[in-house]
């Protein structure tokens, strides 16, 4: 009896483990499509993806993604916030599914994650104490000035950009968080913050207007001879191409409805800050 016991037990033990091996098989499509909820990764950053004092999450992309894998059947999106660059080596450790955190799509980044289609396209923008007391106006203001220091986040592309600009590591001050280039700039540790007209435009507004304002006007960086453009995407592991189809699919079919409309501008952002769709992807991770 104990002998049958034993082997009915080691029976069902197996026949439970090759259920839970069937069942970790499943791709991550497999599961939204199941109605698993999708967790997304987010460093925090308006407008991209950020949580409300109610601890609710808000944004641009992850509005975005709500609505595209609700398409693809999800039972919903729930947020994992992150350091900007632990965005990536979360993805990849599958601490979360997809990043959605206006990450600008990079030929570094694309060798290390998949992205799907780029959804925005935006400029730099620089965010400066109150009077803009040093006159900064363009990057090379900065070059020409060793005395001006720039706060960025640790991975940020910006930092290829300063490198190619001649910027050298002694006029960069490297932090985690976006909070931190904040304070770093209100207390006058550095004296501009690299970003994003949007993202720019969301601070100084929280602000008030009353520590912080843009640099204006402001030279683009020229790179390659050309002006630089920022072009987002929602970032993926390499191994979820199936995912990443079905994503650039329904999202191209939401740009075709109303809401995606009203997300947009919720955000003020408008139909010109979508990247026109000769702008692919492949040409972008060249």
């Amino acid at each position: 009896m104990i002998r049958k016991l034993f082997a009915l037990g080691a029976c069902v033990a197996w026949t439970l483990g090759a259920l839970t091996t069937l069942a970790s098989a499943d791709t991550t499509l497999q599961r939204i499509a199941n109605g698993d909820v999708v967790k997304v990764g987010f460093a925090n950053e308006k407008p991209y993806s950020f949580k409300l004092p109610d601890g609710s999450l808000a944004g641009l992309d992850y509005e975005l993604a709500r609505a595209v894998f609700a398409k693809l059947g999800a039972g919903g999106v729930e947020g994992v916030a992150v350091q900007f660059g632990s965005l990536i080596p979360g993805l990849k450790a599958e601490h979360f599914d997809v990043i959605a955190a206006g990450l600008f799509i990079r030929p570094a980044r694309c060798a290390e994650i998949a992205f799907a289609e780029p959804h925005i396209k935006i400029a730099d923008a620089f965010l400066v104490q109150k009077g803009n007391p040093k006159n900064i106006h363009s990057l090379d203001d900065v070059v020409k000035n060793p005395d001006i220091k720039i706060a960025t986040l640790q991975g940020s592309a910006s930092i290829k950009t300063y490198e190619q600009l001649g910027i050298p590591d002694s006029q960069l001050s490297i932090f985690q968080d976006f909070s931190e280039d904040l304070f770093a700039l209100k207390s006058g540790r550095v004296d501009i913050i690299g970003s994003t007209i949007f993202a720019a435009n969301e601070i100084v507004q929280g602000d008030g207007g009353k520590t912080l304002e843009r640099a204006t006007p402001f030279l683009q960086p020229i790179i390659d001879g050309q002006p630089s453009v920022n072009y987002l995407g929602f970032g993926f592991r390499k191994e979820d191409a199936d995912l990443v189809q079905k994503f650039n699919e329904a999202l191209a079919d939401f740009r075709k409805d109303a809401g995606y409309r009203q997300i947009l501008a919720k955000y003020s952002v408008t139909e010109a800050d979508v990247p026109p769709r000769d702008v692919k992807l492949s040409d972008l991770c060249k």
